[in-house]
């Protein structure tokens, strides 16, 4: 059971972060469209 939560918050953290970073190049991409350098 601990493990399957751990497991869940990993997964979360993931989520939340992969988001954010998908967020932040759409947004410099959109911002910037000038410098294409933005794009990872």
């Amino acid at each position: 059971m601990i493990k399957t939560i751990i497991l869940n918050s990993i997964a979360a953290v993931a989520l939340v972060v992969a988001n954010a970073g998908v967020g932040i190049n759409c947004y410099g991409f959109l911002y910037q469209p000038k410098y294409p350098k933005v794009k990872k």
